[in-house]
């Protein structure tokens, strides 16, 4: 009986904190920067999540556009700290011209969709 109540106490609280923590470590993540441990969970989960909850072509297009922007944004603390290298700059390019691929891409489809 002990043993089954303590199971029943302690899975809940388990899965709570894997939950809350995983929401910690998500948000912690949204501000950091290229080259910093967390910026990882800001690029593939972060930004993969804002694009899932966009439910419209004009929501995933404003949000592709927000994460070009972000990458500039970051660019320029970067480069005002000094620490933009040539690797990262790159990197950072290339997200950016992704992102504004897609956002154009869907703009174009939102235009498409209203001519009709």
């Amino acid at each position: 009986s002990f043993q089954f109540l303590h199971a029943r106490v302690l899975v809940p609280a388990m899965a709570v904190l894997l939950v809350f923590g995983g929401v910690s470590t998500t948000a912690a993540a949204q501000g950091s920067l290229p080259g910093q441990f967390l910026y990882p969970v800001k690029i593939s989960i972060n930004e993969a999540i804002e694009v899932a909850l966009a439910t419209t072509p004009v929501a995933k297009a404003e949000v592709s556009l927000k994460q070009a922007v972000r990458r500039v944004e970051e660019a320029e603390v970067l480069a005002s700290r000094g620490e933009l290298t040539a690797e990262t700059g790159e990197k950072l390019a290339a997200n950016f011209e992704v992102h504004a691929e897609n956002a154009s891409e869907l703009a174009g489809k939102v235009a498409a969709l209203e001519a009709r």
